[in-house]
């Protein structure tokens, strides 16, 4: 695109949660609920897989996969593991497997 506009363009993945609410409530406002699209109230940020979904780690990394690549600008791909800290053998499984299929794994675990 930069050869036909003379600018240079890069894809950024927000992780931005208020920016994915206030846009999802504008849509909301101008087109209604539209069902599969606004109907949650929120828009997924990024391109990660909604939190609605219930996947194992496996499923989410190769879900996530085909993105990184395009977000030249910058990205951020992450996991939720409440209960691993007793299972640090799993967690590092998971980071090999993410390593070998995508560049930058952010994990996250909390005692809850």
């Amino acid at each position: 695109m930069e050869d036909e506009t003379g600018y240079g363009f890069s894809l950024y993945s927000t992780p931005s949660e208020n920016l994915c609410d206030r846009f999802c409530r504008l849509d909301t406002a101008e087109f209604g609920v539209v069902p599969g699209v606004t109907d949650k109230g929120y828009y997924t940020n990024s391109f990660h897989l909604d939190v609605e979904k219930k996947v194992n780690p496996y499923d989410k990394i190769d879900f996530e996969a085909p993105y990184p690549p395009l977000a030249s600008g910058g990205f951020i791909c992450y996991g939720e593991y409440p209960n691993i800290q007793h299972n640090l053998k799993a967690l590092e499984d998971v980071w090999d497997y993410s390593y070998q299929h995508r560049a930058v794994l952010r994990n996250q675990h909390a005692n809850r």
